[in-house]
């Protein structure tokens, strides 16, 4: 792949001007090419010093990019002209930099590091989608944002972590910006629908077919996956999806809007396991899947630094490229991947009703119950 013309470079960025870019931590505008540099200013509401990047710098990084096969990965090669265009493939995308033996690394996506300087790498450079290749995509939804990753059978990254800051913006990128979509097993952090008017947790009759005392009334209301999970296998679903959708809380009506998204580009439901099977969605719960691959109750609080390594370590041993630094709404995004992948492989199962979405699990089978690792004291 030849290095793109930069005479063009340069006239594609002064069309940009004014385009935003996140570089580490802080925001940046694209405010002018001036010969043979290009300046950015602080910009939203961060300040900080100007980025003035000689045009040589930005022939390495490309360079770079080029020599790790970046170029190829879906970050990049989604784009239009990204291959061509070095503007599109810094401004287009939120990148973050690294400085690696003297040399400045570019990689796509976002990660909350400081600005330009000696920094270490925030993870591995994701690797080319190949065609017909399955692809492992994590979403841990929020009520404002989605972080996401996505990763091969190998466990190596295809999609670097990254967050998108609307439903719209998500519906976008996966026509626009993943074209393999169509390959995908897609496991999103968030109910896939609402529960039915006439709840099962509500009816007698549902009930004593399956064994299961009268609930409480937070549970009459919303979907059999979510009692399942909290009343009777131990782990605690801090929320419950009624049916009225304007009455659920704003982060489920992300969620509820990207599965809608992501049918629309012609993924299925999971109903069943389906063994090597792609072009599917997965309704998941982070936090239970930890608790599964763990075969207990966390340990530690969510969010500590101690919560980090255990998440990190048990990625590390299910073979995925992770890095200790990622934030706690990358990890969980990257355990929904892993949840993906393992249905992919018959390794997972799920809770529920399939007419008001099953929770899916990263394990075959479920004991009855989970319970916190007694304390050695």
């Amino acid at each position: 792949m030849s290095l793109p013309a930069w005479d063009t470079v340069l006239t594609r960025l002064r069309d940009l001007e004014g385009a935003m870019v996140e570089v580490g931590a802080g925001r940046y505008r694209l405010a002018a090419v001036v010969r043979d540099r290009v300046v950015f200013s602080p910009g939203g509401d961060r300040a900080g010093a100007l980025l003035d990047i000689p045009l040589g710098v930005l022939e390495r990084i490309w360079r770079t990019l080029e020599e790790r096969g970046a170029l190829e990965s879906s970050a990049v090669a989604g784009m239009s002209g990204a291959r061509r265009d070095l503007a599109f493939a810094l401004l287009a995308r939120t990148p973050y930099c690294w400085l690696e033996d003297s040399r400045l690394v570019l990689q796509s996506g976002t990660y909350h590091q400081p600005p330009l300087g000696g920094i270490t790498p925030p993870g591995p450079m994701p690797r080319a989608v190949s065609s017909g290749e399955p692809v492992f995509v994590g979403l841990d939804v929020g009520e404002r944002a989605v972080h996401v990753v996505a990763y091969g059978l190998d466990g190596s990254l295809r999609l670097a972590p990254e967050r998108i800051s609307s439903t719209e913006d998500t519906a976008r990128r996966v026509s626009a910006l993943w074209p393999w979509i169509g390959q995908a097993v897609v496991a999103i952090d968030a109910p896939a629908f609402v529960s039915r008017p006439a709840s099962f947790c509500a009816n007698p009759d549902y009930l004593s077919a399956r064994g299961w005392p009268e609930l409480s009334p937070k549970f009459r209301e919303g979907r059999v996956a979510e009692a399942e999970l909290s009343a009777f296998r131990g782990i605690s679903v801090p929320w419950i999806t009624p049916s009225d959708r304007e009455a659920c809380a704003p982060w489920v009506r992300h969620g509820l809007a990207l599965f809608e998204a992501f049918r629309k580009q012609g993924l299925a439901d999971a109903a069943v396991e389906e063994r090597e099977r792609t072009g599917l969605l997965l309704e998941v719960f982070p936090y239970s899947g930890l608790v599964a691959l763990l075969g207990r109750l966390p340990s530690h609080k969510k969010g500590t630094t101690a919560w980090r390594e255990e998440v990190v370590g048990l990625l590390e041993r299910e073979g995925l490229a992770v890095h200790p630094v990622w934030d706690v709404d990358v990890l969980e995004a990257g355990i929904a991947a892993l949840t993906a992948r393992q249905f992919y492989l018959g390794q997972a199962c799920g809770v529920g009703e399939a007419e008001e979405g099953l929770i899916w699990l990263p394990v075959k089978d479920l004991p009855a119950k989970y319970h916190r690792e007694p304390s050695l004291l």
